[in-house]
């Protein structure tokens, strides 16, 4: 399989499991902004800027937003970046999505947000519905977001490929008159673990022993990746196993997953994916 194919379907797979900042409420229109003041051009750059500050410092999890640690999924990250300046988003693609001046693709500028959809919701005919992640427009037909724990805070492009082919919509950020409560109803991080649950095994968001190889082998990092905690993009990091690292895998889990001992003897789990690491 050609290799952007390949990591076409590895980021699908990481997006139906991690990217889930999108939360679920039946009326999204009872909740919008009443705010209409448009983030200036000073106040995106200075958002852009910050983010960028933090690839390689923000850690991704699943349904978290912890400033102190920085530890945040797609949408409390964006919360997190708008908040340096004074702007306070709700936490949830969509609910961002819903308080936000609706704009087309060629309307796009730096600091607006762009959604997109992921396995779980590419399926729904709304708009609203299909939301699964959000990103921050940066311009140059790129985005700055944070993906998944095996990725976390990137640049990526919306020019073709995968963001491409899954963008949404946009929104431009207002910052709202009044604090708005979001809805007590569904309104978690579990609510999308749900929608995640739909994806098929292909997305391998939790092994089963039953389709485990032993195996005793070390293997070689090619490229610096995630150290989990569970055979699942929604696990915990340990922490990033350096390039050239080796390590002994104890098994394959699954086609996706190696369950390894690290150099300390510290078990955990890493990606098969050949782009990261080498048997």
């Amino acid at each position: 399989m050609h290799p952007k194919k390949i990591m076409g379907k590895m980021i699908g797979a990481t997006l139906g499991l991690a990217l889930t900042g999108s939360l679920f409420i039946a009326n999204p229109s009872a909740y919008a902004a009443t705010g209409t003041a448009v983030l200036t051009s000073a106040e995106a750059q200075d958002i852009i800027a910050h983010g960028k500050q933090l690839i390689g410092k923000v850690e991704y999890h699943f349904g978290v937003n912890d400033a102190s640690k920085l530890w945040f999924d797609c949408s409390s990250f964006t919360k997190y970046l708008y908040a340096q300046e004074g702007i306070r988003l709700r936490w949830g693609a969509r609910l961002q999505y819903a308080d936000g001046i609706k704009i087309s693709r060629s309307e796009l500028r730096p600091g607006d947000l762009v959604f997109f959809s992921t396995p779980a919701t590419v399926k729904y005919s709304s708009t609203y519905d299909k939301i699964g992640h959000v990103g921050i427009y940066i311009g140059n037909d790129q985005v700055l977001q944070n993906i998944s724990p095996l990725y976390d805070v990137r640049i990526s492009s919306i020019k073709s490929g995968w963001w491409n082919t899954h963008y949404v919509a946009a929104a431009r950020v207002v910052a709202p008159a009044s604090s708005t409560p979001a809805p007590s109803t569904g309104n978690s991080a579990s609510s999308n673990d749900s929608a995640s649950s739909n994806i098929s095994a292909s997305s391998n968001d939790s092994a089963s022993s039953n389709n485990s190889t032993a195996v005793s082998k070390t293997g070689t990092v090619v490229k610096s990746v995630a150290f989990l905690d569970s055979p699942s993009l929604k696990g915990n990091r340990y922490r990033y196993l350096k390039t050239g690292e080796t390590f002994t895998i104890v098994k394959k889990v699954n086609p996706w997953w190696y369950q390894i001992k690290d150099k300390n003897g510290k078990a955990g789990y890493v990606t098969t994916m050949t782009k990261y690491v080498r048997v």
